[in-house]
């Protein structure tokens, strides 16, 4: 069994880039990392509709930690935490094993029994997890990388009842598993098979021969006004019904989610890449100096910027997107585009990933260095502590959490009105354990699930 330094290490190292959400969700937990990195470009084109939610947000009227309720979690080795639409889960993923708990943010109370997830063939060295949740649905996987090849036992929960609707084991990377709306797509199925599988009933729905070597879905400005999505929460679903295939060559093909029936929209001529962001009716492609948009609704294919490397992008703003250039000389540049030109450039050394706070932007290091917010004229109005982060609470409204040792974290909360740092209190927690959303934190602490309200 792995100690607990080593489980969250390796939730770092597989830190993995997606797209988009469809619930709201924030944590520090480290079973499965993500950086929001979809963008948004303002120019005439065909909007899609204007989406429910919008990123603006009314400040947070922050007071000291208030405790509201609390579960034990007995038996649990090493329970990491995150809140995922409404709910609070502690899950245990120490061991060869995993065991689900869940916690209503109304009270603290136990939302239904834990759920024990038995152990995978040749998961002796330990296992790669990975969360994913809907509104209706949470998939949590458990994969092994054996002799033979990867081998992913994925368990379907039902977030309303605890109850197990499926269970599905293949010879897949968990990585190679997406939720869109009504199905989870697995790629490589079968060798060069793409499939959907029902997330009610576990029937695979559809199989489409593909040759797939990325799938991604398409995000919405919505997820700009959510909870934090790039500071090791479990995994979201993809809100938008449209299934993209790339093939690893020079074409994305588009189909629907729901019945795995082409589109008829093929994009050829796709530059190499390192990887694809999808938001908002474009595809953004990063190639190692230029990042190009595919606009899907003309088949358009534009490159945005050059430079000596770009490392990650994100949105900036509403309709502005950021990117991290690693310039020839050694240095990193903050760069705004707007209008598909540069809007605004500021040095950032070591700066490495990119994270929305509502409509202000977030910019990590590598290491330990503090954490910086810009606003959206690139002008910096809050850095942490180095050993700081800042997790994201809503559209606007934030979490400072200052580990000032291995087991106690100082909180400060900032409001989206003043950017200025409140202090709310500590806790004896560590990293992993912690997780927050709106006005409530979720945190281990002594041996018990404890909630407590930030305002």
């Amino acid at each position: 069994m792995r100690s607990a330094a080593d489980v969250a290490e390796l939730g770092r190292r597989r830190r993995r880039t997606t797209v988009a959400a469809t619930v709201t969700a924030a944590s520090l937990v480290v079973i499965a990392v993500i950086v929001l990195t979809t963008a948004v470009l303002g120019r005439n084109r065909t909007m899609p509709p204007t989406p429910t939610v919008n990123p603006t947000g009314s400040p947070t009227m922050f007071s000291t930690l208030r405790r509201v309720g609390s579960m034990p979690l007995t038996g649990l080795a090493f329970p990491e935490v995150a809140i995922v639409n409404g709910r609070a889960y502690a899950i245990d993923l120490s061991g060869t094993g995993v065991t689900v708990m869940a916690m209503n943010l109304a009270d603290g109370s136990e939302a239904w029994p834990a759920v024990v997830l038995p152990p995978i063939a040749g998961a002796s060295d330990g296992i790669t997890p990975r969360v994913l949740a809907t509104p209706d649905a949470l998939l949590v996987m458990a994969g092994a990388a054996t002799s033979s090849g990867w081998q992913t036992s994925a368990w379907m929960i039902d977030p309303v009842t605890g109850e197990q609707r499926w269970h599905y084991n293949g010879a897949v990377d968990p990585d190679d598993i997406e939720l869109f709306p009504g199905v989870a797509v697995v790629r490589g199925a079968r060798p060069g098979v793409v499939a959907g599988i029902d997330l009610r009933t576990g029937a695979t729905r559809w199989q489409v021969t593909a040759t797939a070597s990325r799938i991604f879905g398409m995000g919405s400005p919505g997820d700009l006004a959510r909870s934090d999505l790039g500071v090791g929460v479990p995994e979201m679903g993809n809100s938008d019904g449209k299934l993209y295939v790339a093939d690893g060559k020079s074409a994305i093909t588009e189909y629907e989610s729901a019945t795995g029936l082409p589109t008829g929209r093929v994009w050829t001529g796709i530059p190499p890449n390192d990887g694809y962001l999808a938001y908002h009716g474009d595809i953004y492609i990063r190639s190692a100096r230029e990042l190009y948009r595919l606009h899907v609704a003309d088949g358009t294919l534009t490159s945005l910027f050059s430079g000596g490397g770009v490392m990650a992008m994100s949105p900036c703003y509403r309709d502005d997107v950021c990117l991290i250039d690693a310039t020839e000389s050694g240095g990193h540049n903050l760069v705004a585009l707007h209008d598909d030109h540069p809007k605004w450039t500021v040095s950032v050394p070591d700066a490495v990933r990119l994270d929305p706070v509502g409509l202000t932007l977030r910019v990590a290091p590598n290491g330990d260095g503090p954490v910086v917010v810009f606003d959206s004229d690139g002008r910096e109005v809050l850095r942490t502590a180095a050993s700081a982060g800042v997790l994201r609470l809503d559209a606007g409204n934030f979490l400072v959490c200052e580990w000032t040792s291995d087991r106690s974290v100082r909180l400060s909360g900032v409001p989206v009105g003043t950017l200025r740092q409140q202090a709310l209190g500590t806790l004896s927690t560590v990293h992993g354990q912690l997780a927050a959303d709106g006005t409530a934190l979720v945190a281990v602490v002594n041996g018990e699930l404890v909630l407590y309200s930030l305002a």
